[in-house]
């Protein structure tokens, strides 16, 4: 053990050794040595009082330790204590200068006879008293050959003395830190083996190149495993665990002044520097004696003799304070920061690290910080802003914009940490006073997330009261939630639960509900384009997005395709701003722009979809089936075929699932097997009835069931699903389900086998998406 920690030590030794040489030869050297706890200041010690001992010189020791540096005289007993007659230490009462010399003539004496070496380790413990006798002896040690040979760290007042040298023979020696040589030597001679060059660089690394916590780690570490790459996980933990035990240590003896220093420069950090002075820690005024000592400790960074040296020394500082404590230090940091002018990103980053502050302005303040982190693309930040911030009492109305910040912030990279937050919000908020419940159910329909969303709004409804502004919203969503295709149904009360208002004066949410309901239940083209517009009337984003995604989408099924381009192009942009858009809106829009023939668009409204973060439902059916359409359009049926079956069918409740039967119908139709393609086109034709979804705009599942229903011989039923499209078609309205339903009439009538001819290019109009 003392060779490891004298490693690298070859300087300090021969120094020693000239001194121990002029002892002998009749000086009174005095040498110290001082440097960071753990750095070998005892293995020097010991090594020159063994090579005392040989040359026949009289060694005195001692060891000040901390309990005893009240008892005076504690020290300095210790080391007359190896004379012969060992002088007695005095009753009662205080301790004279005429005892002091007493001792010290004591010690003469016996120097007179030969030389006398005096060692005292740990010197900072001593008492005062001690200290005052070695001065005296040092002021007397030209009377005969006496040598002092000290160790301290720097840490504690008064022993300026120790470290001023005053004779030509006074040295000074300074510990510190092994070298990456010295450790990968070290741990050379440990193992009897070179280690892994990734081993002897965190060995470095991880210890500090501290040779007592380099040896504590490599005490910890299994012997049979050797040095390499595969044994740094342990010696990180080793390392770690020795270099708490070290910190601990040290942090045990140091004064308290130093002990309050460090913890407010742990709870200042760098971001609150500015203010560590004014809650005990070192600033401007700070004495230069001070900062010497806290670098002394090992504990600081060399670069900033005022901040802790790492996370370890922070935790083990923080650790050490009373919970209420560290909580009060923290608000008042925070608070002198804040009022100071500093930076709210600095002062968040220093909370995140922080225990609550119990503090409503805290949580206002972090809430601002997140929301600018949002708007900068730092989406992390954002959510770990915002996760501090719910730990102060958040204010009631500040609770749901924090909420939603923190979903909007955790979608890009947990969509369903993200979903759970949100569906949180309509418990845990006041819905009566803020639109965030709705805003919050609007997220979760856009994500694909409908059965949280109707769990959600089954809370909402029976938490917001009657009268509150905020319920009509809700209800709306709710009617918008059973129209989407989750298979419970709310039971709803009020002016906008029936299945279409009879209103048109309501909100934007329940203009685009409604709206979308008509188109659904094939009702007044007209109406539904009135109201789809004036949902889209106001600034784009003032509104929950999905009553106006649904807006764009009967726009585009009341055949104003254009608009209904432009509408999606909009709406995309402004949710780009909050979050990654859904894969379920982006399959809307990209059906819209392959019903108008744009399909560059739609391709990049899909490799979108596909780049975006996936459903806790799994992959959103809307966007399947919208790439199933697009491989059909350009022709590409092995594309096709392959997006189609790409998923098991699963979640037939949610948005776009009937689209999907009816996609992988076509593509079976396009391969012959049209008892296979009839099943998925009457099994699509079952889901949307299921909810009296009759339009044929959302999907001409009876024109394509009627052709293979022809090629199969079924000549009447294929007549009935024909004739069935044309009557709803023609009551819709719309130029293009009226003109697919004709022309899959004209095919029926044209090639009544189903199995070629002409005609048939009108049966693969009927079935164009």
């Amino acid at each position: 053990m003392n060779e490891r920690l004298l490693r690298e030590r070859d300087a300090e030794c021969t120094a020693l050794d000239r001194a121990l040489d002029a002892l002998v030869a009749g000086s009174s050297p005095f040498v110290t040595v001082t440097g960071e706890p753990g750095t070998g200041r005892s293995a020097l010690l010991r090594r020159a009082s063994g090579r005392a001992t040989a040359r026949d010189v009289r060694v005195l020791t001692a060891r000040a330790v901390p309990a005893e540096s009240g008892y005076p005289l504690g020290v300095a007993h210790g080391l007359v204590g190896g004379l012969d007659p060992a002088p007695a230490l005095p009753r009662s009462g205080p301790v004279g200068a005429g005892l002091l010399h007493e001792w010290c003539r004591a010690v003469l004496d016996a120097a007179r006879t030969g030389p006398v070496l005096l060692v005292v380790d740990d010197l900072h413990w001593a008492d005062d008293e001690s200290r005052q006798w070695l001065q005296m002896l040092l002021r007397r040690r030209s009377e005969a050959p006496i040598g002092l040979l000290v160790a301290l760290n720097g840490t504690h007042d008064g022993l300026g003395w120790a470290t001023a040298p005053t004779a030509p023979s006074d040295v000074v020696l300074r510990t510190g830190p092994l070298s990456a040589d010295a450790v990968r030597a070290v741990v050379t001679t440990e193992y009897g083996m070179l280690p892994d060059r990734v081993f002897a660089v965190l060995a470095r690394r991880t210890t500090g190149g501290n040779p007592a916590v380099l040896a504590a780690t490599l005490a910890r570490l299994d012997r049979s495993e050797s040095p390499t790459a595969a044994a740094v996980p342990e010696l990180v933990r080793c390392a770690a665990t020795a270099r708490r035990d070290h910190v601990a240590g040290v942090l045990d003896g140091l004064p308290a002044a130093l002990v309050d220093a460090l913890r407010a420069a742990a709870v200042c950090g760098t971001e609150m520097a500015p203010v560590r002075e004014r809650i005990g820690g070192t600033g401007p005024s700070t004495g230069g004696g001070t900062r010497a000592a806290l670098a002394a400790t090992g504990l600081v960074r060399g670069t900033d003799p005022e901040l802790p040296a790492d996370g370890t020394v922070t935790d083990a500082v923080l650790a050490g304070i009373d919970p209420e404590r560290r909580r009060a230090l923290f608000a008042s940091a925070a608070g002198l920061a804040a009022r100071a002018g500093l930076p709210e990103d600095r002062i968040a980053r220093a909370l995140l690290a922080a225990p609550a502050l119990g503090e409503p302005w805290a949580a206002e303040l972090l809430h601002r910080v997140a929301t600018r982190h949002r708007a900068g693309n730092r989406h992390a930040d954002a959510a770990d802003v915002a996760e501090r911030a719910l730990q102060e009492p958040v204010p009631e109305q500040l609770r749901g914009a924090l909420m939603v910040e923190l979903a909007l912030s955790r979608a890009h990279s947990a969509p369903g940490t993200a979903a759970r937050v949100l569906a949180r919000i309509t418990l845990d908020t006041d819905l009566a006073a803020s639109t965030h419940g709705a805003r919050a159910v609007d997220l979760l329909l856009s994500d694909g997330e409908v059965g949280a969303a109707r769990r959600a709004l089954n809370i909402a409804v029976r938490r917001c009261p009657e009268d509150a502004p905020t319920r009509a919203d809700l209800l709306s969503l709710s009617r918008l939630t059973d129209e989407l295709g989750f298979e419970e149904r709310a039971a709803l009360r009020g002016p906008v639960g029936t299945a279409v208002a009879e209103s048109d004066d309501g909100g934007p949410v329940a203009r685009g509900t409604t709206a979308w309901a008509l188109v659904l239940r094939c009702q007044d083209r007209d109406r539904a384009t009135r109201l789809a517009r004036a949902a889209l009337a106001g600034p784009v984003g003032a509104a929950p997005a999905m009553p106006q995604v649904m807006a764009a989408l009967t726009l585009d099924a009341a055949g104003c395709r254009g608009e209904a381009v432009d509408t999606m192009h909009h709406l995309l942009l402004e949710i780009t701003r909050d979050r990654p858009v859904p894969p379920a809106v982006l399959a809307v829009s990209a059906l819209v722009g392959l019903r108008a023939g744009d399909l560059d668009g739609a391709r990049r409204d899909l490799r979108a979809a596909g780049d975006a973060p996936v459903s806790s439902d799994g992959a959103d059916p809307l966007a399947g089936a919208a790439r199933v359409l697009l491989h059909l359009a350009e022709s590409d049926h092995a594309a096709a075929a392959a997006a189609a079956f790409a998923h098991p069918v699963a979640g037939r409740e949610r948005p776009g699932s009937a689209l999907l039967e009816y996609a992988r119908g076509r593509v079976r139709a396009a391969e012959g097997r049209h008892r296979e393609a009839i099943e998925m086109f009457m099994g699509c034709g079952r889901l949307l009835l299921d909810r009296g979804r009759v339009n044929p705009v959302l999907a001409q599942w009876r024109s394509a069931a009627a052709t293979s229903l022809q090629a199969c011989g079924t000549h009447a039923a294929a007549r009935r699903m024909a004739d069935d499209e044309h009557r709803l078609a023609v009551r819709w309205g719309a130029p293009g389900p009226i003109a697919v339903a004709e022309a899959a009439l004209a095919g029926l009538d044209g090639d009544p086998t189903g199995t070629g001819g002409p005609e048939r290019d009108g049966v693969r109009r009927a079935v164009r998406p």
